[in-house]
């Protein structure tokens, strides 16, 4: 079982990080940032997909779908994006909720076209979990 909370950034252990270069084949190449640029880059990239999903109307109907808004469901679907992985605060839950809406994300929509922008949505989202089924 995971849980989507932030943490405080650190770096791998050097065996961890060898173990995960060694771990590909020799197809694949796993490429590791380190950097505070390089993952602060990454989260506004992760943060403005996040952001087109919710604004996107297929992407917002298909993310909708993959949320399983209570425990019994995700144990039951054993797939999909689990809210009780995000640990969410009853604001957030409730903004959450809202923001499954799709005439509330056309609101959102409007809005951020007139002002030229989405800020709002740009916290990303952390990623689904994977339930042992």
């Amino acid at each position: 079982m995971t849980n989507r909370r932030l943490g405080v950034r650190q770096r791998l252990d050097r065996e961890v990080r060898d173990a995960l270069m060694q771990a590909g084949s020799p197809e694949s190449r796993l490429q590791l940032l380190e950097s505070n640029d390089d993952l602060d880059a990454i989260a506004d990239i992760l943060a403005e997909t996040d952001r087109f999903q919710f604004l996107h109307p297929t992407r917002h109907a298909d993310m909708v779908r993959e949320i399983r808004w209570t425990t019994e469901e995700a144990q039951r679907t054993c797939d999909g994006l689990s809210l009780e992985t995000l640990e969410l605060s009853a604001a957030d839950l409730a903004a959450m909720r809202i923001l499954a809406s799709r005439p509330a994300m056309d609101i959102l929509h409007r809005e951020a076209s007139d002002k030229g922008s989405g800020n709002s949505l740009a916290r990303p989202l952390p990623r689904p979990r994977r339930w042992d089924c």
